[in-house]
């Protein structure tokens, strides 16, 4: 199950990052447009000027040049018109990811929750009969929990770096075998 969700946040993350990604890509795309713009637009306003001061000298060429000028302006609008939707359709896909993400990762808490009923019912018996119970939120490499008896309650806390499985398992024996130890006592008094 961690395993899954640690997957889940995976997704999450590339996803994201994508996101970060294309709309990077967008503010680039809207700067050099932008600037594209103001280029042509001085371009054109000194094109205008000697257009003026031209026109007795070969005024067609110019106005050819004007012509180009302003195909290429309105080529970059279109450009500029085209990246903006696609960066609009993209978030919408990222968005719609998102969502299909968190819905399967409820489906699969879901399912999981009934999947193994089996599993489920072992592990509760494990829990009854042995009296210990785990918690489930912890650090990587630490077993948390207690060993309920009658007594009280015993915690434990047990380090997977310093402590080996052998001392684990011996430790909660012992706990297990004192809760033991009371019940027999209790038997034999009573006989």
């Amino acid at each position: 199950m961690e395993q899954a969700n640690f997957n889940f946040d995976n997704i999450l993350s590339g996803i994201s990052n994508i996101f970060k990604e294309i709309n990077e890509k967008a503010v680039l795309a809207k700067e050099k447009h932008d600037e594209r713009l103001q280029i042509l637009k001085n371009d054109t306003k000194a094109l205008e000027k000697l257009l003026g001061s031209l026109s007795e000298q070969g005024g067609k060429e110019v106005s050819s040049d004007m012509q180009k000028v302003e195909e290429e302006l309105s080529y970059l609008d279109q450009e500029y018109k085209k990246l903006t939707s696609s960066g609009e359709s993209l978030r919408q896909q990222v968005d719609l990811a998102k969502q299909t993400v968190e819905k399967l990762g409820e489906e699969r808490k879901q399912k999981s929750l009934t999947a193994h009923p089996r599993a489920r019912f072992s592990v509760n018996v494990y829990r009854d009969m042995s009296k210990v119970n785990w918690h489930e939120e912890h650090e990587p490499n630490k077993l948390k929990g207690f060993v309920r008896s009658k007594a009280g309650l015993r915690t434990f806390c047990f380090d997977r770096e310093k402590q080996s499985s052998f001392f684990i398992a011996n430790s909660l024996w012992e706990m297990g075998e004192d809760e033991l130890a009371e019940q027999r006592t209790k038997a034999g008094s009573k006989n």
